[in-house]
């Protein structure tokens, strides 16, 4: 869960990926060794099978107790000045968009949540995998082995290093983090899959050690969401990729990575290959001066700000019909603020993109933000203020990872039914916010147990409400 820091815009506010490479540059280091350690061999030929693919050459694999790993994610090396002042205006932006509600120590809580929640991590560089565990006999070390051996799969027919070079800002980093992650999530599914109940309950045990309870002090839990969506949500993305079973999809989209954040989370987006309108930069006016030049701002970071205040459903709607957009951070006597310009993909989205953030306006501090609209630009900016205060805890995970999670999955099995797949969205999104079925995803994806005839009577209500409302007749 270690990945190099890429941070340099708010689609990549924290580097925290299962994938690392170190912050120096150059070339990898070819050494390898000539057989496999024998204790990863049967995980070996699991990540083959489920992926479809064969391993190039073995690679090294390193086992290290809690304290030893916590010392190899946590830096040894000073910021530059560059990158600490890249850190307090992100950190900033973060405080004004209303995600956290103090200013906060950027490179300091990223390290610190590593530090908490890393159980493991490929380094592409150096081609070896790092496991937090003694050696391979507990039931989460073999977990750990097949999501990292899966990384490495993915290195040797895909490049990595490569790929990630390649992208042009942190939004396509971003965006490539939940390709990384979700497919070896799915691998790692897959896996668990095949353990015994008591097996699974012993790895969950240890991964509720790990993660739960209180965040490291002065870790907003915004950083939090933003660090594991890649895993919680790249699952969803990769099943949209692959919805028949199989791993073409997978490999197509490796070979040729999706540029927008937007096919993450949208199934009609991802099979009608949407891209992005070019939007113009925004412009700073005298007495603004820019943090970093402008790239795109994306639909995570514009979902959760505007979900986390208003109604979900609203939120959606109005990110479903993203065509594009462009930010830039800058600073106003010593405040941190961003400025941001989106269009829809038509007209008619335009128009739900700026009533939603009007009223996000509206709801945030007095004269923090501003909402201005210019043909089919919408324009916002927001400064940081010491008036906001961050969303619950509660409140990010159920208009995050319970709508966006299961949005996907309600769309593609509305869809194999011989639906439209712009009627299925439809539905999915009735069905996905419904306030009934939001607080149901818990019990039935995190809980994973079978849902009471009443809970299901619910899910069926909402399904019946969904269906007429989104012109579609009710199934026999």
């Amino acid at each position: 869960m270690k990945q190099a820091r890429r941070a340099i815009s708010l689609a990549v506010v924290v580097a925290l990926g299962i994938v690392w490479a170190p912050a120096a540059s150059g070339a990898k280091n070819p050494k390898h060794p000539k057989e496999w350690d024998e204790r990863v061999l049967p995980f070996v030929d699991f990540v083959e099978d489920q992926r479809e693919l064969e391993f190039d050459h073995p690679v090294r694999v390193r086992f290290l107790s809690d304290k030893r790993l916590e010392r190899e994610l946590r830096s040894d090396e000073e910021l530059t000045t560059e990158e600490r002042e890249l850190d307090e205006q992100i950190a900033g932006e973060l405080l004004a968009l209303g995600l956290v509600g103090e200013e906060i120590d950027l490179s300091q809580a990223s390290e610190d949540l590593a530090a908490q929640d890393v159980v493991g991590y490929y380094d592409f560089h150096e081609e070896e995998l790092v496991v937090r565990s003694k050696d391979a006999d507990s039931v989460d070390a073999a977990v750990i082995i097949v999501h990292e051996l899966t990384h490495a799969l993915q290195d040797q027919h895909f490049d990595l290093d490569r790929l990630y070079d390649k992208t042009k800002s942190g939004g396509e980093s971003y965006v490539l983090d939940f390709l990384v992650e979700g497919d070896a999530t799915t691998v790692e599914t897959a896996y668990l899959d095949t353990l015994s109940p008591a097996e699974q309950d012993e790895y969950f045990g240890f991964l509720d050690e790990v993660t739960e309870g209180p965040l490291p002090e002065g870790v907003p839990y915004a950083l939090d969401v933003y660090s594991t969506a890649p895993y919680l949500l790249g699952e969803a993305f990769v099943y949209a990729l692959d919805p028949e079973g199989g791993t073409s999809g997978r490999d197509r989209a490796f070979k040729k990575p999706p540029q927008t954040e937007e096919v993450l989370i949208d199934p009609v987006a991802l099979r009608q290959r949407q891209g992005a309108k070019e939007v113009p930069k925004p412009e700073l006016v005298e007495g603004e001066k820019r943090g970093y030049k402008p790239e795109q701002f994306g639909v995570i970071t514009l979902y959760l700000m505007l979900a986390t205040r208003l109604d979900a459903r609203t939120a959606l709607d109005a990110v479903t019909g993203w065509g594009g957009d462009k930010h830039v951070g800058y600073q106003v006597e010593g405040d941190s603020c961003v400025r941001v310009n989106v269009t829809g993909d038509t007209d008619v989205d335009t128009d739900q993109l700026e009533d939603a953030l009007t009223e996000w306006m509206a709801v945030m501090p007095a004269g923090a933000v501003t909402v201005t609209r210019e043909g089919d630009v919408v324009t916002f900016s927001a400064c940081e203020s010491e008036e906001v205060t961050a969303p619950t805890e509660e409140r990010f995970d159920s208009v995050f990872y319970n709508v966006l999670g299961s949005r996907i999955y309600t769309v593609l099995d509305v869809a194999s039914a011989g639906i439209s797949l712009g009627s299925s969205r439809c539905i999915g999104d009735f069905v996905s916010t419904d306030p009934e079925v939001i607080e149901l995803v818990d019990v039935i994806f995190v809980e994973g147990r079978e849902p009471t005839e009443e809970e299901y009577a619910i899910l069926d209500g909402a399904y019946r409400q969904a269906f007429p409302t989104c012109g579609v007749d009710l199934p026999a």
